[in-house]
C-alpha cells in the first residue's frame, strides 16, 4: 500500500468524526435555541402576569381611596351627629332642670296660697 492508500482510512475517519461532531453541534444548539424560545415565552408570560397584575394593584388602590373618602364622610356624618345628640341632650337637661325649678315655686306658691 502506498503512503495515499494508508492515510485515506484514516482521512474517511476524520471526515466521519467531524461529521458526527457536528451534527451534534447542531442538535445541541438546537435545544439551546429552544430552551432560550421557552425561556424567552415563559418571561414573557409573566411580564403579562404582572402587568395585569399591577393593574389589579391600581384599580384596588382607587377603590380603597374612594373607601376612605366615603368612611371619612360617613365618620363626619357621625361626629355632627354625635354632636347634636350631645346639644339636644344639653338643652332637655336645662328644659328638665327648669321645669323642675318651675314645679318648685308652683308648689311654694300653693303652700302661700293654701297658708293664706
Amino acid at each position: 500500500m502506498t503512503k495515499n492508500n494508508r492515510l485515506l482510512p484514516w482521512a474517511v475517519g476524520v471526515a466521519i468524526l467531524g461529521c458526527v461532531l457536528a451534527v451534534s453541534a447542531n442538535v445541541t444548539t438546537s435545544k439551546i435555541h429552544d430552551n432560550l424560545d421557552n425561556e424567552r415565552l415563559v418571561r414573557m408570560t409573566y411580564e403579562q402576569q404582572l402587568q395585569i397584575a399591577k393593574e389589579k394593584i391600581r384599580v384596588l388602590e382607587i377603590q380603597l381611596a374612594v373607601s376612605n373618602r366615603k368612611f371619612e364622610s360617613i365618620a363626619a356624618i357621625l361626629d355632627q351627629g354625635r354632636n347634636t345628640t350631645n346639644n339636644l341632650q344639653s338643652r332637655l337637661d336645662a328644659v328638665t332642670k327648669e321645669k323642675e325649678t318651675l314645679a318648685a315655686k308652683m308648689i311654694q306658691i300653693e303652700n302661700k296660697a293654701e297658708a293664706k
